[in-house]
């Protein structure tokens, strides 16, 4: 375990935008930096590979996924679901290691909520006990620290 705990960075935004070469060029500069691998019910696309790209896997195992509080965010696009994993986080984070997630928006904003409002799975005592009793929301159970999220946004303009 490291003494420096892990920074979560967020790489959010439509579909298209140029998030994948954001990260690319983010963990060729830093070799430290890890990727947080989603999982999702979409079919692989040519080239994907399991476990590396996403994780995936049925409607069915996702939905279980859901119920067991698994997830820090997920999301439906496109009619699949998508979702980031609780535990990769925590083990990349507590080796002192700064991972970087690719979240669409609406992902992105439940993190936000999660981190702003102080339900990440630390909470509060009552959280905490409904967590106990299995029926806490998966925002309510993950031992967050809002001020190791840094929220930035950009504005990007292309002249045509």
């Amino acid at each position: 375990m490291s003494e420096r705990r892990g920074l979560l960075i967020v790489i959010s935004g439509p579909s298209g935008v140029g998030k994948d070469t954001v990260i690319k060029r983010l963990l060729e500069v830093d070799p430290n930096l890890r990727y947080s691998v989603s999982y999702t019910t979409r079919r692989p696309r040519p080239g994907e590979v399991d476990g590396v790209n996403y994780h995936f896997v049925s409607r069915e195992e996702f939905e279980r996924l859901i119920r067991e509080g698994a997830f820090l965010e997920h999301a439906t696009y496109g009619g699949n679901l998508y979702g980031t994993p609780f535990a990769q986080l925590d083990q990349e984070r507590a080796a002192g290691r700064d991972i970087v997630l690719k979240i669409d928006v609406q992902g992105a904003e439940q993190v936000r909520w999660t981190s702003s409002s102080g339900g990440g799975r630390n909470g509060t005592a009552r959280t905490q006990e409904r967590a106990r009793h299995g029926s806490a929301s998966p925002k309510t159970r993950w031992p967050w620290r809002p001020t190791s999220t840094t929220w930035w946004s950009t504005t990007i303009s292309s002249a045509r």
